[in-house]
């Protein structure tokens, strides 16, 4: 029932309670004189206290009222005075009593009237009242928020939200302490002090809290507090209880967010800043460090364009720009663009900028992230110079050189000394690929040769033969290198043209061969008389032509050592010969050097006991691939050396190791002989040339 419906009953003033308890007395003593006389009169006040005991004085009051007029009306009609009710009495009992029992009648008709209005207001409130209780009792198990009644933080009833929010069932709720839902005492406590106050009593709260519920889990609750009856907090609480667990974690996730959002602002190496409508509001620390300003306040006073050279670049106002460029921005949501900033020391730098538009605490705003590309400008200008002087090294060379893309196999560059040694224009070489131009031959050999390349290997510098447009072929040495150009891996491949080389070096080793042969004829010529003469001197010696006297003997005898001589200038001269001419061919092999040094050292054995020598071969001599054969030469003629220059010193010794120098192994054969004097150094190794110490030591300078 609403408030205008109860208010429609109201309770009349208290004099109304006299004024009819007195109408209603007069009435009824009227009526009780004319009917039963006046011993019965003094029964009048009767009837209206068990009216207004019964119905309500509104009723006795109106029923007195039309008593009271009946009997005045009838008084006026019979000219009577009002007072004289005795003579009214004796002159009209029946017309009194008529009156009487139409007031009755009218006064009974009234309560019936006032029961029916009374019943159907009765009606209302009870049907307004089972609707709304029906309503709450809809609201309180549908909620889905938990609702519990609980006195005294015991719980008396409650709904399906709660049980939903905390996994226990309502049996198991009903009846116990709030205490079971709380992670710990101190969180009960603390919450009961937020809810109810100190003295476990409290009107309208509320209080944030950490629950347990049944599976374990830990879940973030809101909890609100009403009391039913503001005047009797015994009378219990309602409680209403909400799942805030997924807003908590959204308030974290925000809280580090901001945090993660907080540390990147304040520590990105970028100049980050915020602009609205009236300019900066804030930077971080980098913005102050990049344009040279002293502290956030300072900065939040300039506008975009007072940290810009009146113009940029292209002539365009910095002002008019900057304005643009935000505009633009707050339209599209980003803009991007390269721009020149200025510090507060007036020095200029070419930055990268982004605009990005944002909505923060209600209002449209942008960041802007300025990058210093200083250093990449640098590097560019250096790149274009570098990429430019590359061009003018690649079409100015006087080798050919060629670009092979490795995804495709192609060249995709070729400069002009590689076009005119083949024949190709530049277009045309765009289509070929290296086997192309490789003879059939050697086509595998080249395929391999790119795989190894783009597995990562390397190719030595070498020689090939290349075909030319015109089907001729060219002698060429090539060399490979991997590379980066133009923003990927490329091979870069010159190729030296030694055709004319070749010839020239076809016509050396036919010259060379033409001096060897005439050497053999020489040699061979020059030995025959030679052999002639060590025999007859030999004959001479063992007196086959009749006595010699000392003299003639130490004649023959300087003329057979001339002659040995000679032999042995001829040999070396051939041996230098074959050389020079490289006919002697290299037969490669692996050689233990110590045991070839000992080979050697055991062939000399006689030369090194009779110059009394000690030699010592050292045990770290290791494996070389070479001509053992060569190599035999190479040791007897360094050891026959040292054992032939000693000198006449004492403990003369011989060394023969190896060491390393700059990667390589050397081997070295040391004594402390006689030396060699360093103004022969020079010459020591050309054909014929000794030592300026070793007059008197036999020897022919080609050892």
């Amino acid at each position: 029932m609403t408030n205008k419906n109860m208010s429609s009953i109201r309770p009349l003033p208290f004099y109304f309670w006299i004024v009819s308890a007195i109408a209603g007395y007069i009435a009824f003593f009227l009526l009780f004189y004319s009917l039963l006389g006046e011993s019965a009169a003094i029964f009048a006040f009767m009837p209206p206290l068990v009216v207004a005991w019964v119905f309500g004085m509104r009723l006795g009051f109106v029923a007195a009222v039309l008593s009271n007029v009946a009997t005045l009306a009838l008084l006026h009609f019979e000219g009577l005075p009002a007072w004289d009710v005795a003579s009214i009495l004796h002159r009209s009992p029946g017309l009194i009593s008529v009156i009487i029992i139409v007031v009755i009648v009218g006064y009974l008709s009234e309560l019936r009237k006032r029961l029916n209005r009374e019943l159907e207001v009765k009606n209302k409130i009870e049907m307004d009242l089972r609707e709304r209780e029906s309503m709450l009792r809809g609201i309180y198990l549908a909620a889905p928020i938990g609702i519990s009644l609980s006195i005294n933080r015991v719980m008396k009833t409650v709904n399906d939200g709660l049980c939903k929010i905390c996994g226990f069932s309502a049996t198991e709720l009903i009846g116990n302490s709030a205490r079971m839902l709380f992670i710990d005492e101190a969180e009960f406590e603390r919450s009961g002090r937020d809810l109810y106050g100190n003295n476990g009593q409290g009107g309208r709260a509320d209080a944030e809290a950490r629950w347990r519920r049944k599976d374990g889990a830990f879940i973030d609750v809101s909890i609100r507090t009403s009391p039913l009856d503001p005047n009797d907090f015994s009378a219990g609480q309602v409680v209403t209880v909400l799942d805030i667990t997924k807003r908590k974690k959204a308030e974290q996730l925000l809280a580090e967010s901001e945090e993660r959002f907080k540390s990147i602002f304040e520590g990105s190496n970028d100049a980050l800043m915020l602009i609205d409508e009236k300019g900066f509001f804030d930077c971080n620390a980098r913005t102050l460090e990049m344009f040279g300003f002293k502290s956030k306040e300072e900065f939040a006073h300039v506008h975009p364009a007072d940290i810009s050279p009146p113009d940029q670049p292209d002539g365009r106002n910095s002002f008019q720009e900057a304005g643009k460029r935000i505009e633009e921005a707050y339209r599209t949501g980003s803009n991007r663009f390269e721009w020149i900033h200025r510090k507060t020391n007036g020095q200029a730098f070419p930055a990268e900028v982004l605009l990005s538009a944002f909505n923060l605490n209600g209002r449209r705003v942008l960041q802007a992230t300025v990058r210093d590309i200083s250093k990449r400008k640098n590097a560019e200008l250096a790149l274009a110079e570098s990429e430019k002087s590359f061009k003018s090294m690649f079409e100015l060379t006087s080798e050919g050189v060629t670009v092979i893309d490795p995804e495709t196999g192609r060249f995709i560059a070729a400069n002009p000394a590689m076009c005119a040694l083949l024949g190709y224009t530049e277009n045309e070489f765009r289509a070929l690929t290296p086997e192309d131009i490789t003879p059939s031959g050697a086509k595998e050999i080249m395929r391999n040769s790119i795989k190894l390349l783009l597995n990562g290997g390397s190719i030595e510098d070498h020689e090939g033969i290349n075909m030319k447009k015109d089907g001729t072929s060219a002698h060429v040495l090539v060399r490979c290198r991997p590379l980066f150009w133009k923003g990927k891996k490329v091979f870069y491949v010159t190729f030296k043209d030694v055709t004319f080389l070749k010839e020239i070096q076809r016509q050396l080793e036919k010259k060379n061969r033409e001096i060897l042969e005439f050497t053999y004829a020489a040699t061979h010529d020059l030995k025959k008389p030679l052999t002639t003469l060590k025999t007859v001197y030999s004959l001479m010696q063992t007196g086959a032509f009749g006595t010699l006297n000392n003299d003639g003997k130490e004649a023959i005898s300087m003329g057979a050592e001339g002659i040995s001589y000679m032999q042995e200038l001829l040999d070396d001269l051939l041996t230098s010969a074959q050389l020079d001419t490289s006919v002697q061919q290299l037969a490669l092999e692996k050689i233990d050097v110590r045991a070839l040094a000992l080979d050697v050292v055991a062939r000399l054995k006689y030369q090194i006991d009779e110059k009394k020598v000690t030699v010592t071969v050292s045990d770290e001599l290791g494996v070389l691939q070479a001509d053992k054969k060569g190599m035999t030469k190479v040791f007897m003629n360094l050891i026959g050396n040292s054992i032939n220059y000693i000198g006449i010193g004492p403990d003369r010794t011989i060394d023969i190791g190896a060491e390393s120098a700059e990667g390589e192994k050397v081997y070295y054969i040391r004594d402390n002989g006689i030396g060699i004097p360093e103004e022969t150094q020079k010459t020591l190794f050309q054909k014929f040339k000794r030592g300026t110490n070793v007059s008197d030591i036999n020897g022919t300078g080609l050892g």
